[in-house]
């Protein structure tokens, strides 16, 4: 069916579009638009802006947002950004938003009869908060009439017993990366130190550096913008780090991690597919990757321990400092995990599966008989 869709981003995206597509950048982080593009699909792309309001609307929804009285991550920035954005949003078949914030906006204006396409939502952290019982009845509203992407089972599963959400509304569409941009490179020096990527607050990075003060010969590398209270230990450096802010460009990031002896992610538990893109990204660069095994581990079946990952238990250091210990000490297991999990991210988790996970649920959307009708009558 054609099919003609909007993806709505956070500002700042866009500028990173050129870098994409001369091949200095991943393109994972467009999630799957500019696959879609290359396939025939009619795409456009839209941003919002994320920062403190500026005009008096902006504020008064979030002085309503801090009293608990809109759904979880509605602001006022974005939701009156998505507002100025239908005339144009109105033109298409599905809208793609690639955030809970920009969907709930979104499907605001869609309840309130101002949007008129469907809205497929990417949703990003929608668990990061417990939402009061208003907020949940608006959340499940809202889910209701959008068709929910996610990226792990464990998330799934919560969406049904918080919200209620029917199953046929969402989809499990397990994060892919850019395997052309993240790969082995065999002339890359191993440095020999461990490395530790991500801004996620449910990293447990206090743990990491536990681990790091009982192995004083290691050296270890936090790139994270959270800000670290616990001693750091003079054998680990921590440098700041922000997709939007661009503090570490892609290419820079590839070649901290093919410097890397081992790529560790330790996590506290969560329903929620933490740490998966930097995980898959570095086992697309061929590195050996240390995880923690919560309930949100996006797939239990392929991500096996000891074969393409090493798993360990939630809060567990010396399961984690014998893991880390293991990279230096076998070189072999370590190699063969870096080169089983390069397989496996080749094998289910690219940007093009991703890609195709999302041009499906679109095409699901556009099936919808409520859409069928008003198609009809355009």
């Amino acid at each position: 069916m054609e099919m003609r869709t909007a993806f709505v981003y956070i500002k700042g995206r866009l500028t990173r579009l050129e870098s994409v597509r001369q091949g200095d950048s991943a393109s994972e982080f467009f999630y799957g638009s500019e696959q879609m593009r290359s396939q025939g699909h009619e795409v456009d792309l839209f941003e919002v802006r994320n920062d403190a309001a500026t005009g008096r609307s902006e504020r008064v929804v979030d002085l309503l947002f801090s009293c608990g009285l809109l759904p979880n991550r509605t602001r006022g920035a974005v939701l009156m950004g998505t507002k100025q954005l239908l005339p144009s949003l109105n033109k298409y078949d599905v809208v793609v938003a690639t955030s809970t914030g920009i969907a709930f906006s979104l499907c605001i204006w869609k309840a309130l009869g101002m949007l008129k396409p469907d809205v497929v939502a990417i949703q990003c952290g929608i668990f990061n908060y417990r939402p009061n019982w208003l907020r949940r009845a608006q959340m499940k509203m809202l889910l209701n009439n959008m068709w929910s992407v996610l990226f792990g089972e464990g998330e799934l599963e919560e969406m049904i017993r918080i919200f209620g959400t029917p199953r046929e509304r969402m989809k499990v569409n397990y994060f892919g990366v850019d395997t052309g941009f993240w790969c082995p490179d065999s002339s890359a020096m191993n440095n020999g130190y461990v490395l530790s990527v991500g801004n996620d607050f449910r990293r447990d990075y206090n743990l990491l550096l536990r681990v790091a003060a009982e192995m004083p010969a290691r050296k270890f590398v936090i790139l994270t913008r959270i800000k670290i209270e616990a001693a750091v230990p003079p054998n680990v450096e921590i440098r700041g780090s922000s997709w939007h802010k661009e503090a570490l460009t892609d290419i820079q990031l590839r070649d901290l991690y093919r410097g890397a002896a081992c790529v560790a992610l330790p996590l506290k538990e969560s329903h929620q597919p933490s740490g998966q893109s930097v995980a898959l990204q570095a086992m697309a660069c061929g590195k050996p990757v240390i995880v923690t095994r919560t309930t949100g581990l996006w797939h239990k079946t392929l991500m096996k321990d000891g074969e393409n990952v090493r798993l360990v238990p939630p809060g567990d250091a010396e399961a984690l400092r014998t893991a880390i210990d293991n990279m230096f000490t076998d070189r072999d297991v370590a190699k063969g995990l870096g080169a089983n999990g390069r397989k496996l991210v080749a094998a289910h988790f690219t940007i093009g599966h991703f890609a195709a996970g999302i041009a499906a649920m679109c095409q699901d959307a556009l099936q919808n008989p409520r859409h069928r009708k008003r198609r009809g009558a355009n």
